[in-house]
């Protein structure tokens, strides 16, 4: 291992040897030379690749002799790269001048490839709860190094890792949890403030740039996703079972849409100065994530805690469904007043917005069923209660009412409409579910709950008229 590092070594001088005394026939022999040493060292690599699917043995990572070799073979092809990119880069141009720009990229990949393969080969020999956090430190740590070397020497080629950073952390954020159960753990608390402090470096860094924007966003993505596994861990390792869990994932993730729709402009540089970008593109999908995953906990999860009262209405995962249906509205109305030519594009979305609001209030009525009356939360239990089916039609019956009053006082037909899709729906269900059950005295006073909210909206809601309507400035 030792004797192919030397001779990788002996490549690098060759080829800086070739610049410097103008010998150029030096440098594919010195290239060569590395090439040999690698192909020499690919049975310690074997080996190593080995000993890290096997127990931790208790040997120091990165002081062994493997560290050494890939250590210097990845140093020597670095070195090597820079010095015929220097090369190629002389004032006076040669037939050879594009050759060697090529060579140059090939010496950096395969320098690359010992140095960061080999890191992240080494940091797999930790203790098993380390790995994740011990690459990720690895690999943080080299592409920050490598970025501010290059500043230095003028070598664009070794800022090139850096822009790699943000996939490589996003699929180690991906693979921690099989690893830990809470950021406490296997020093995920170290790594990864380290890891998104050099995610912001390098978009800083960077900005203005093309393809920055991707950066910028997936950060945003980024810090949600760790956000919402990390508050996850913590109530697991506490023994919180998955109705809190549950409510602290909408958390997490309102609480993410609502900083960037509300102090995105106003945050330092890289978000500041790109705030139409963190609030589009960054909380625009947390946003969706979020909403999917209301969706799935309204019917996964029965708001059933082990060591508190349920609370109708007050419980957690109502009051995260709140949260996280209040960050998705402030999201929307937030880029239709930043971005018009976008928002008005989103702001259709304002009404798959009311639909699962009517969801969420319907999960939270079986959830008090449920919690209240003892009625199993199943789909089919809940069908045929009686009592549940009564609750939806009238507080359907009084949502439909309060769009269509909003909709009369603002002379908006379109909250006036959302109001009568949602009366509509509700007469349907009259007929086609409660009549099933004619006689019992919740069905009876669904029909007249609902008849009379139909005569009061007909009083104090008629429609706008489409001439006042379209005299309104903005119609929402």
């Amino acid at each position: 291992q030792v004797t192919a590092a030397i001779w990788a070594v002996a490549g690098a001088l060759w080829v800086w040897l070739a610049g410097r005394q103008s010998v150029r026939w030096l440098a594919p022999w010195g290239l060569v030379t590395q090439v040999a040493a690698g192909i020499a060292f690919v049975p310690a690599t074997v080996a190593a690749l080995d000993r890290a699917f096997q127990p931790a043995t208790g040997h120091l990572p990165f002081v062994d002799e493997f560290a050494v070799g890939w250590a210097l073979l990845g140093l020597a092809g670095l070195v090597s790269s820079y010095f015929v990119q220097r090369m190629a880069d002389a004032p006076e141009r040669t037939p050879n001048t594009d050759l060697l720009k090529l060579v140059a990229v090939l010496a950096f990949a395969w320098g690359a490839a010992w140095w960061f393969g080999g890191g992240i080969v080494e940091a797999t020999t930790v203790p098993d709860s380390y790995v994740v956090s011990a690459v990720l430190l690895f690999v943080t740590a080299s592409c920050v190094a490598m970025a501010l070397i290059g500043g230095r020497l003028r070598f664009a080629l070794l800022a090139a890792p850096l822009w790699g950073l943000l996939p490589v952390i996003a699929v180690l954020a991906l693979l921690q949890p099989w690893e830990i159960d809470s950021p406490l753990q296997g020093g995920a608390w170290l790594a990864w403030p380290l890891a998104l402090a050099s995610h912001g470096w390098m978009v800083r860094r960077n900005d203005g740039k093309p393809g920055i924007d991707i950066y910028h966003a997936g950060g945003v993505w980024l810090v949600a996703y760790l956000a919402a596994v990390g508050a996850s861990g913590l109530l697991t390792q506490a023994g919180a079972g998955g109705t809190l869990i549950a409510a602290s994932t909408l958390l997490m993730l309102a609480g993410v849409v609502w900083v960037m729709a509300m102090f995105a402009g106003r945050l330092p540089a890289p978000i500041g100065n790109n705030a139409a970008t963190y609030l589009v593109y960054g909380a625009g999908p947390v946003a969706l994530a979020g909403i999917v995953y209301l969706l799935y906990a309204s019917v996964r999860f029965d708001g059933a805690m082990t060591r508190l009262p349920y609370l109708p209405l007050l419980n957690p995962l109502g009051l995260a469904s709140a949260a996280m249906l209040a960050a998705s509205l402030y999201w929307l109305w937030r880029v239709r007043a930043v971005m018009p030519s976008v928002g008005r594009a989103l702001w259709s979305l304002r009404w798959v917005w009311v639909a699962v609001l009517v969801f969420a209030v319907s999960a939270e009525l079986a959830r008090i069923v449920h919690n209240v009356l003892g009625v199993p939360f199943t789909f089919a239990d809940l069908y045929g209660a009686e009592l549940y089916q009564m609750m939806l039609s009238v507080t359907w019956g009084v949502m439909a009412l309060g769009f269509m009053v909003a909709g009369n006082r603002s002379r908006s037909r379109a909250r006036w409409f959302a109001g009568a899709i949602i009366l509509a729906i509700t007469v349907v269900k009259l007929f086609l579910v409660d009549l099933s059950g004619i006689g019992t005295v919740a069905r009876i006073v669904s029909f007249i709950g609902v008849g009379l909210l139909i005569l009061l909206i007909a009083f104090v809601a008629p429609a706008p008229h489409k001439v006042e309507a379209e005299a309104t400035v903005a119609e929402v």
